[in-house]
């Protein structure tokens, strides 16, 4: 068998350089196509190619015949040498730009997550806010929970304090229901009060509000209303603390509302009133739209279930 055929046969120094030199070529340049793009691999690739040719060329006696130097060598070495300098040259200019724009991205990405994450809860502690100082007033005797008149003014006069506030709103045990709200349409544009219970027959009544925050009209008859079947009465009796509700539809207007609850209880450990404070979702969601993230970035929300 002709030696070059044989896979056992003993290599030259040539083969062996040659193959040396092939293994560092696949090596590097499967690892840049793997980390960079195409025109960082053949970067890379070409690099490889061109110490390919040094070392051949470099391989071969450098002196003829006529014991000068051949002007091959002196033509091309030069020019391969400059070529794998401009080639080196261009990979880190590459490697350099890619870094600059992914520390760049980094800190856009840090710089808009901290500014969501600060609006975010200026603007969900403020329904817990408004819970806990009517848990004050109430423990102070400031405010009675069976005074739906008292309840009602106070309500009227607090919830146009806090803007982004869409309801404030209490639940006894008994099923009775009182709350002040900004109506979702167009057909009751003033603030709202909201009753059920005993009083209503068990009813939703909505009435219009006059400048003191009375009673003004007819009410607004709506269906059965029980407190404590809705989310945030079950969340916060469930919980024993203050605690956020589920998202879920509002019973007077169709539209997505998050509310904050907190159970109140007396000296024995009763449970005398759950308190509720409501945000529209819409309102969330216009802030992130409105917070730019260059181009085509977007901002989501999810919660602890995965839902956007």
């Amino acid at each position: 068998m002709p030696q070059n055929l044989d896979p056992n046969a003993p290599k030259t120094k040539k083969d062996r350089e040659l193959g040396s030199c092939h293994w560092w070529m696949l090596y590097f340049s499967n690892t840049a196509y793997t980390e960079a793009d195409t025109a960082f691999h053949r970067i890379i690739h070409g690099l490889f190619t061109g110490y390919s040719m040094v070392r051949r060329f470099l391989s071969r006696p450098l002196i003829q015949r006529s014991g000068q130097f051949s002007l091959r060598y002196v033509l091309v070495v030069p020019f391969v040498m400059l070529v794998l300098a401009v080639m080196l040259v261009g990979w880190m200019s590459v490697w350099n730009g890619q870094t600059a724009v992914n520390e760049v991205t980094r800190q856009l990405r840090n710089e808009v997550t901290v500014r969501v994450q600060q609006n975010l809860r200026t603007y969900l502690k403020t329904p817990h806010v408004v819970n806990q100082i009517n848990a004050d007033a109430i423990r102070l005797g400031h405010l009675d929970v069976a005074d739906t008149t008292g309840l009602g003014r106070h309500f009227w006069r607090q919830i146009q304090l806090f803007d982004p506030v869409i309801s404030i709103a209490l639940g006894r045990p008994s099923g009775d229901f009182i709350g002040v709200g900004r109506p979702g349409n167009d057909v009751f544009p003033a603030l709202r009060l909201g009753l059920a219970g005993q009083e209503t027959g068990g009813r939703f009544y909505s009435f219009a509000l006059d400048s003191e925050g009375d009673r003004e009209g007819d009410p607004a008859i709506g269906s059965v209303y029980d407190p404590r079947s809705r989310p945030w009465y079950e969340k916060a009796t469930q919980a024993g603390k203050a605690t956020w509700s589920e998202i879920y539809t509002d019973f007077a207007d169709p539209r997505l509302v998050i509310t904050a609850s907190q159970p109140i209880y007396d000296a024995d450990g009763n449970l005398q009133a759950v308190l509720a404070t409501d945000l529209l979702l819409s309102q969330i969601n216009n802030f992130l739209r409105t917070t730019k993230i260059g181009r085509n970035g977007q901002t989501f929300i999810v919660e602890a279930s995965g839902a956007l």
